[in-house]
């Protein structure tokens, strides 16, 4: 043991922990850009407790193993938490599923109440302006999450009471959509199957931006080729006549 040298337990001495947890430091390759004392205070702590944790003898390659795995741990756990995918490493790693989680959600401004405050009025004036019929509309689906109940409570078939809800719903909108022009009631209530997932919902808008593609890409070819009000061919903006008649180049 040399000179000054402490002795800890399973016949270790302080200067050979020192020795391990510089070599567990050294041999940790992923981590390497960390700070270096960071790391080194890490393994320390992790191969002392280690050693006085283990009922045997331990050997110094379960130490150093023990050093390694604390570095690692620690750092893995901070990528997580900050949204690296920690499953690929190196440059090539891609953001994990908590990268918007950390950089999006956790540390944008936090929001003012003022939406809320401005949502649940809006919604306390709608519903006091709402005919008591389209409220009962709205309360019996409500009450009963299912269209078959909800009809039988106000006393209607179940496509009454589906038209009903339809223009409860329009109704709804245009006065959310005061002095604006109203959206139209979007999406499939599938309450009588299953509860609606984001993924539904997200599959649903999808469908909506592939028929409104299709509805423009129509209209681009309808205005192609039409006809003007006394049934001549408009071609490039100009009837036939004067299409047949213009210049060439």
């Amino acid at each position: 043991m040399p000179t000054g040298d402490i002795p800890l337990r399973h016949g270790y001495t302080l200067a050979s922990i020192h020795e391990l947890t510089l070599i567990a430091v050294h041999c940790e390759l992923f981590y390497r850009a960390r700070d270096y004392h960071e790391r080194v205070d890490i393994a320390w702590s992790a191969i002392a407790e280690h050693l006085y944790a283990s009922e045997q003898p331990p050997s110094r390659s379960d130490l150093i193993h023990a050093g390694m795995s604390a570095i690692a741990s620690l750092f893995v756990s901070e990528a997580r938490s900050h949204g690296i995918n920690t499953s690929q490493r190196g440059r090539t790693a891609a953001p994990g599923t908590n990268f918007q989680k950390y950089w999006h959600l956790s540390t944008r401004p936090t929001d003012g109440p003022e939406e809320r405050i401005i949502e649940r009025i809006a919604l306390t004036q709608i519903w006091a302006a709402l005919t008591p019929r389209l409220r009962d509309a709205f309360t019996a689906l409500a009450v009963h999450d299912d269209y078959g109940r909800a009809a039988a409570a106000v006393g209607k078939t179940r496509d009454q009471y589906n038209s009903q809800l339809s223009y409860a719903r329009r109704v709804f909108l245009a006065l959310w959509h005061e002095h604006e022009t109203p959206s139209r009631p979007w999406g499939h209530d599938r309450r009588s199957r299953t509860h609606i997932t984001p993924r539904d919902t997200a599959r649903i808008m999808r469908q909506r931006r592939r028929t409104a593609d299709r509805r423009t890409a129509c209209a681009g070819q309808s205005l192609s080729f039409a006809e003007d009000e006394q049934g001549t061919a408009v071609s490039n903006g100009l009837p036939e006549t004067e299409t047949a008649n213009a210049p060439t180049a």
